[in-house]
């Protein structure tokens, strides 16, 4: 939709006062961080740290010993649809990030994690950039859905979340390059299918043509990913904060032993 608003921009700058809101202050980084919730880079000792924390949450949440077994969980969906968790215990949950974020899954599969869960590990986040548009959406949606559902989560990741997506290499906008009805495609992986008739121009490059520039230019620039996902990384650190862990427990009315 953002084609729709983009608009209305200069409208909005036309009639109304505008007032910068940028500070030099990050707060994002100004909070209380709870050790050990967020690790990089993904190394074997992070690895084995990541996973000395899952069995440690895991046993403590346990009443009896009997109840410290990690084992697969079956939750429904919907439509008749159902999603495994291969490594559940007590209301802890630990995936890859293959699991969750290469695959076919949506929010509906991750509103039927948090449903059953209070905290989840999550383990081999990459370095993500726009060509890696698929993977990227489904994490923010995951992220997105654990941080409204008031999830705890853990994190091995690749680096830090400031610095987990790079937003430089970006698909040609054909507004700003004076391209009219004809896009080259410099990416792959990109369904293009839906957006206009497919040819191959002199060069045999594949081209897509469709009248409706607005909507080239918001494929094919990924801006709508790049602004997901600064809210991505703003609930990243946030999740690590004492504060969130704090209303989780809450949320959840945890009690470990």
């Amino acid at each position: 939709q953002r084609s729709a608003f983009v608009p209305f921009i200069d409208l909005i700058r036309a009639k109304c006062s505008v007032l910068d809101m940028q500070s030099a202050v990050d707060y994002r980084l100004h909070v209380q961080r709870k050790a050990g919730m967020y690790l990089s880079p993904v190394n074997e000792e992070n690895k084995a740290l990541m996973e000395d924390s899952f069995k440690d949450m895991a046993t403590a949440m346990a009443t009896d010993s009997s109840d410290s077994e990690i084992k697969q969980l079956t939750v429904p969906v919907m439509m008749g649809r159902k999603f495994t968790m291969e490594r559940f215990c007590n209301g802890v949950a630990y995936f890859t990030f293959d699991e969750l974020c290469c695959e076919a899954l949506g929010a509906a599969d991750y509103n039927a994690i948090a449903e059953n869960v209070h905290t989840v590990f999550l383990d081999g986040i990459p370095s993500l950039d726009i060509k890696h548009r698929n993977e990227t959406r489904r994490l923010i949606t995951l992220i997105d859905t654990l941080y409204e559902r008031k999830v705890r989560l853990f994190v091995l990741a690749a680096a830090e979340p400031l610095h987990l997506f790079d937003d430089s290499d970006t698909f040609i906008d054909p507004l700003q390059a004076g391209i009219d009805d004809a896009i080259v495609l410099t990416t792959t992986g990109t369904n293009i299918g839906a957006l206009g008739k497919i040819e191959t121009d002199g060069d045999g490059k594949r081209i897509v043509k469709n009248d409706d520039k607005s909507l080239l230019a918001s494929i094919f620039t990924g801006e709508d990913e790049v602004f997901a996902w600064q809210r991505c990384t703003s609930r990243l650190i946030e999740m690590q904060s004492e504060e969130y862990w704090d209303s989780c427990t809450k949320h959840h009315d945890i009690v470990q032993s």
